[in-house]
């Protein structure tokens, strides 16, 4: 996904984010968008990560849960993960991450949903609320 393009599937339901940085303005954009047609967006974040504090209020402004990851151990994912679908890789949510740097993010395929629902459920659970 570069920074010009879609995900390429519309989510329904609920929406998880795992990232180090959400500093995308399109990919903020887009969680909005869920969140205003009356998607669940949850979006775990880095507090240590470039940019988490502005990407924090803005994405809280527009109806967009945010958590803070524990300090311990740093989270370094980049995950999308909807209840049909999923997306992970190296690729930082970012316009450099998502434009300029060589990366790769795959799709979940569907027989990992499960795992991959646990397992980030569960570190959202750790989080604490953003401000």
């Amino acid at each position: 996904m570069s920074e010009g393009q879609s995900r390429g599937w519309v989510a329904t339901g609920k929406l998880l984010v795992i990232t180090n940085y959400a500093t995308s303005y399109v990919v903020q954009d887009a969680l909005a968008a869920d969140a205003a047609r009356g998607v669940t967006v949850d979006v775990l974040l880095n507090p240590l990560g470039y940019g988490a504090k502005g990407a924090a209020s803005w994405l809280s402004n527009h109806r967009v849960h945010v958590r803070w990851a524990p300090d311990s151990p740093y989270l370094h994912a980049k995950v999308i993960l909807s209840s049909t679908e999923g997306l992970g890789g190296s690729a930082n949510f970012s316009y450099h991450g998502l434009s300029i740097n060589r990366e790769m993010d795959a799709m979940v395929p569907a027989s990992l949903l499960p795992a991959a629902w646990a397992w980030g459920t569960a570190l959202w659970a750790k989080g604490t609320p953003a401000g």
